[in-house]
């Protein structure tokens, strides 16, 4: 009979005290594969929101919230800016494209975003295809017609040709609070449009040319009475930019702003740089995660440790017999080894089925919370964590091998 053979039918014969210490190890290891491959996922995520949008500009205040509110749609956003800045930057000359973005409305929860059509043919390099694409329907042409994110149809189920009615605020009412007729009742938008999955918060949003904003929240013509608190001007919450150039124009363009040469009471920020910011934040309690996450690795390490010396001792004599029918001490060494191999690696095989699968659950529950998407892939760390959990069960069966290897046949073999 073969080491291995022999090595399985030890594990066997064991079978409650292999099993234990097999799910030690796989859920060990399974705790830190989830927050690494968690900890990637919400780079991935960000790196994939903040593709299109170069550079955003808002109203002065802090520039994280800006970046949350505009790409990944959370909180709510800081004050209007005027018009005339978004028409400004269309005629500067290092500008390659410029879209306002407006909100204060949702529907049931989901953001209704106000914006132009060049918003979709927005693009991360000159040569890749369009960020938004089209599945089914078309662009918005007119006011109140409305394009939809992937998630945002799904979880809406509306489909090109459906009608639905805006609410008032960037959340949904809650029950008992909803508002009575107003102009959202009078103006219901229609949807055209699906966009293909983007993978980023975009999917949740709900699109629709800024003149729908413009006409639900303002009035036309001269300005409004003096007691009339509704009135604003035509204004813009946010601007996107494309510059011609990067990184020149940005820099130049966000100095600009920022420095109050080119608007005033306006900021420009890069979204990267804010969410990477953000990220980092985050990034603290990962660090605490992962020691946690190599402390049990170790604590597993243990365990194997444990489990395998225990057994060394009760099968004292069944080596001895071994020993006496012509195995050397190499072979005893070598037997007790590999049993810690094969329990390591059976742990290694259950634990990255069940790291991936919590690391799953837990990007589905985040991006169903607040919209933010955790885009998993398999790690380059994973081959890394893998080899690190085989040697830590090896080692903890070097030990226990090395009693096997000096135990005296003789000893164990005589009568009691």
């Amino acid at each position: 009979m073969g080491l291995m053979a022999m090595a399985w039918r030890n594990l066997r014969n064991r079978r409650v005290q292999s099993l234990m210490t097999v799910v030690v190890v796989g859920v060990a290891l399974a705790l830190a594969l989830s927050v690494v491959l968690l900890s990637e996922g919400v780079q991935n995520g960000i790196n994939r929101a903040a593709e299109p949008y170069d550079l955003i500009i808002g109203s002065k205040g802090n520039a994280q919230q800006l970046v949350l509110n505009t790409v990944l749609l959370q909180g709510q956003p800081l004050q209007n800016v005027p018009l005339e800045l978004y028409e400004k930057l269309q005629k500067d000359p290092g500008v390659s494209a410029v879209v306002p973005l407006a909100y204060g409305d949702n529907y049931r929860g989901h953001k209704i975003i106000g914006t132009k059509s060049p918003f979709f043919e927005f693009r991360n390099r000159p040569n890749d295809p369009a960020y938004f694409q089209i599945e089914g329907g078309r662009v918005f042409q007119q006011a109140f017609e409305a394009v939809l994110g992937s998630e945002a149809a799904r979880k809406l189920g509306l489909k090109p040709g459906q009608p639905f009615q805006a609410e008032h605020g960037d959340e949904a009412a809650l029950p008992g609070e909803e508002e009575g007729p107003d102009e959202h009742a009078a103006h219901p938008y229609t949807v055209v449009g699906i966009l293909k999955q983007t993978d980023s918060p975009a999917d949740m949003g709900i699109y629709v040319d800024i003149e729908s904003y413009w006409q639900i929240h303002e009035h036309p013509g001269s300005p409004a009475p003096a007691n009339d608190q509704t009135y604003q001007p035509k204004a813009v919450t946010a601007i996107l930019v494309k510059p011609r150039t990067f990184p020149n124009d940005v820099y130049r363009l966000q100095q600009g702003i920022n420095s109050g040469r080119l608007a005033a009471d306006a900021q420009a920020v890069i979204p990267y740089n804010e969410l990477a910011k953000l990220n980092t934040q985050v990034g603290q309690g990962q660090q605490i995660l992962s020691f946690v996450a190599y402390l049990a690795i170790g604590m597993a390490g243990a365990t194997v440790f444990l489990s395998l010396y225990g057994s060394i001792v009760e099968r004292r004599r069944d080596l001895a017999v071994l020993r006496a029918m012509g195995a050397g001490r190499g072979t005893v060494f070598r037997l007790v080894l590999l049993e810690s191999g094969l329990v390591a690696g059976l742990g290694i095989i259950v634990g990255a089925g069940l790291g991936h699968l919590t690391a799953w659950l837990i990007a589905n529950a985040i991006r169903d919370a607040n919209s933010i998407q955790v885009i998993l892939r398999f790690s380059a760390q994973e081959p890394w964590i893998f080899g690190a959990v085989l040697l830590v069960g090896l080692l903890a069966g070097v030990l226990p091998a090395l009693v096997a290897y000096r135990s005296e046949a003789v000893r164990y073999l005589a009568p009691a």
